[in-house]
């Protein structure tokens, strides 16, 4: 999909402050030029994602405050991965543990996939050197539903050892995929 050369801001890293840039081209909600990603609308407590920098971003805000874990989202759209990689969020510290020993680093929400599909995603690690999980979820102790993912990969070559499951790499108590296909 893509979208005429729109004005978005940007929050520069080096000062923290908020711009607006030039005109940039977003496709699949990514601008082409900064990398930017397009923030999903919310409603109902639910973030509506549509494109792979809506789920990118969404990906980057679990991760930002452990507050966030408990973010709810549902998919509105099939979303194609190609060319991007996804960064395992919600990884505890240590496996088969609790969500409260884990001070709650698990993914608490619900993600709602509503009969869609994530294609063609490439999943890694993340760099917090807490543990080599891999998955759409490093630990899940929320509800992952009616999700469908298609040629994934699995990328552990920076690892020597690792847990991982297409959707989540573990699941502790309440945790719950259901209608889900890989």
């Amino acid at each position: 999909e893509n979208v005429p050369a729109v004005l978005h801001a940007v929050k520069y890293s080096c000062c923290g402050a908020v711009k607006e840039t030039a005109r940039h081209t977003m496709e699949n909600g990514i601008c082409t030029t900064c990398r930017h990603k397009e923030q999903p609308q919310a409603e109902n407590g639910m973030y509506l994602i549509s494109n792979a920098g809506q789920l990118l971003w969404f990906n980057e805000h679990l991760e930002a405050d452990p507050e966030n874990l408990s973010s709810n989202a549902k998919l509105t759209a099939d979303i194609d991965m190609t060319g991007e990689v996804w960064i395992t969020p919600a990884v505890t510290k240590s496996y088969f543990t609790s969500a409260e020993y884990d001070q709650g680093r698990g993914y608490q929400g619900t993600f709602d996939g509503n009969g869609h599909v994530i294609s063609n995603t490439t999943i890694k690690k993340n760099d917090t050197g807490v543990n080599d999980a891999l998955g759409l979820f490093g630990t899940l102790s929320g509800t992952v539903t009616h999700l469908g993912m298609e040629n994934v990969t699995i990328d552990y070559s920076n690892t020597s050892n690792a847990y991982m499951g297409t959707i989540a790499s573990q699941i502790i108590a309440g945790g719950k995929v259901s209608n889900c296909f890989v």
